[in-house]
């Protein structure tokens, strides 16, 4: 469930999670004179062999001219790219040379941009290339089923890299007499984890079967696919199915596979379209779903009789308990899902710019979640603040500076919140100002002043 309210701070979002958890977001103006990213590099997967691989970075300073850093991020620490020696720096980005090899130019990218004294980082952005492995040689074993029975075969193609792949199941060994199985048909399903279900065996589906597999391009808000899934097409080796014939049983008994509902991707993430699947053995079936309990959302797409569901631009408040229900004449049966959604940590409080007087205590408050908890840095003009001294203190949430000096705590501060998929920035421009000098009122030591005072007393005990 979202709540939004609009407040003098800015616009307040309650987010309320599948536990119960309560998630306020707090979305602020920025101030006109502010620096800011307005564009920043993106997770991206190459899928075949590309003329061009860019991640953007693009900043908004009032100083300029503005330059550029690109980092790759090590296990330990990070490699400052050199412009020229494999990548090559854009306007508006950074080029990657295209001829060496993929394993080279995968990893983790972050963007640096530098104008007068002030430096900000961009979100980090991970490059994946999937590769594509050929299946073995080994035949396939033949497969026996019965008439009226349920059965499945599976590929031997096998999930070769972090991209996830989309599958395609052929009837008959001629390529150009192949029948594609009809994704409509009510009791055959072709799952996401290239497996082909049949959930009621005729005579008629005996024949030799082959699975075709390239590589799935999910809807990912924060993802970017670069290539032709196509070129990377893998062909599975054929497997024959026999099936014996056999009297019709008087009672067919209704299950929902073991595996049923399943979750595609495998570790679903924010911004993703999330296809949840249910395949029961019988026929003929029908379908129906809830979440925690109550109508799916509008939002929600059912497809393959209602054996699919997709769930785009997945979020926080899509988390939770996921019900397939399969039905025949006679009876039904049930199974549930929990969804829970992985991702880059998410900031709830972000920071804000702001001028402070020199010499007062100021604090910068960055709240974050996320499905494992964010682990805060604290940055200024792009250096981490390593040493906390009479200077700052921070306690990860917060950040606080003790004393501030024109010149010496000036600056653009951020908060980095990293997770095991990523690290996001929260930006504040924080300027210090001169203390005005003290008003004088005239007073003269012949004037007679009426002051309002107030007395603490405490008795002694």
């Amino acid at each position: 469930m979202v709540i939004k309210l609009l407040t003098t701070v800015g616009l307040l979002q309650l987010l309320v999670g599948h536990n119960g958890q309560l998630i306020t977001i707090v979305e602020k103006e920025p101030l006109t004179d502010n620096v800011r990213f307005t564009k920043e590099p993106k997770d991206t997967v190459v899928l075949s062999p590309v003329e061009e691989i860019k991640l953007d970075c693009l900043a908004n300073f009032t100083n300029k001219p503005i330059t550029y850093k690109w980092y790759k991020i090590e296990v330990v620490g990070k490699t400052q790219i050199i412009d020229g020696q494999g990548f090559t720096f854009v306007e508006d980005g950074i080029l990657f040379n295209t001829t060496l090899k993929n394993g080279e130019q995968s990893g983790i990218y972050q963007c640096e941009a530098n104008a007068t004294n002030y430096s900000i980082l961009s979100r980090t952005a991970r490059v994946t290339f999937a590769v594509a492995v050929p299946t073995g040689s080994i035949p396939r074993q033949p497969i026996r089923g019965f008439q009226y029975a349920s059965i499945v075969i599976s590929s031997d193609i096998r999930r070769f890299s972090i991209q996830d792949l989309e599958y395609k199941w052929m009837k008959g060994t001629n390529s150009t007499s192949a029948i594609p199985i009809p994704l409509d048909s009510h009791r055959i399903f072709t799952s996401h984890d290239g497996i082909l279900y049949f959930g009621e065996l005729k005579l008629e589906d005996a024949g030799e079967y082959t699975a075709q597999a390239t590589f799935r391009i999910i809807e990912d808000n924060n993802t970017m696919y670069l290539g032709d899934p196509t070129k990377n097409q893998q062909t599975s080796k054929t497997v024959t199915l026999t099936v014996q014939p056999q009297a019709k049983p008087s009672e067919e008994e209704l299950i929902i596979g073991d595996h049923f509902p399943q979750a595609f991707p495998r570790q679903p993430t924010f911004g993703q379209t999330i296809d949840l699947e249910c395949f029961a053995f019988g026929s003929p079936l029908t379908y129906s779903w809830t979440f925690n309990g109550e109508p799916l959302k509008n939002k929600t797409r059912l497809s393959d009789n209602n054996r699919r569901m997709s769930i785009p631009d997945a979020q926080l408040d899509d988390e939770g308990n996921y019900t397939c229900t399969a039905a025949n004449n006679s009876t039904n049966t049930s199974r549930n899902l929990l969804l829970q959604i992985e991702g880059r940590p998410i900031f709830s409080l972000a920071l804000s710019d702001g001028e402070v007087k020199e010499n007062a205590f100021h604090k910068l408050i960055c709240l974050s979640y996320g499905p494992a908890k964010p682990v805060i840095t604290w940055y200024r003009n792009g250096e981490p603040i390593r040493n906390i001294t009479d200077r700052y203190y921070a306690d990860g949430k917060s950040f606080i500076i003790l004393s501030p000096k024109i010149g010496r705590d000036d600056g653009i501060f951020q908060c980095a919140a990293k997770n095991a998929y990523g690290t996001i920035y929260s930006t504040a421009k924080i300027t210090i100002g001169a203390v005005p000098p003290k008003e004088n009122h005239g007073i003269t030591t012949s004037s007679f002043i009426i002051l309002n005072i107030i007395l603490l007393f405490v008795p002694f005990l």
